[in-house]
């Protein structure tokens, strides 16, 4: 009876490759709106009272 191999292991995403990954999917979702329903989720806060893209 032939041993079998085993099976190869995946190797384990970088975290960098699925954060892109993850944020490149919330900008498709994001452009797959209508302009009136999209949300600024990309805005930073500047301070106390102002925001930036």
């Amino acid at each position: 009876m032939p041993k079998s191999k085993p099976a190869k292991k995946q190797k384990p995403i970088s975290l960098k490759k699925q954060f892109e990954f993850m944020h490149n999917a919330l900008l498709d979702s994001w452009l797959d709106r209508p302009p009136e329903r999209r949300t600024n989720f990309l805005r930073k806060r500047i301070g106390i009272c102002s925001s930036a893209l």
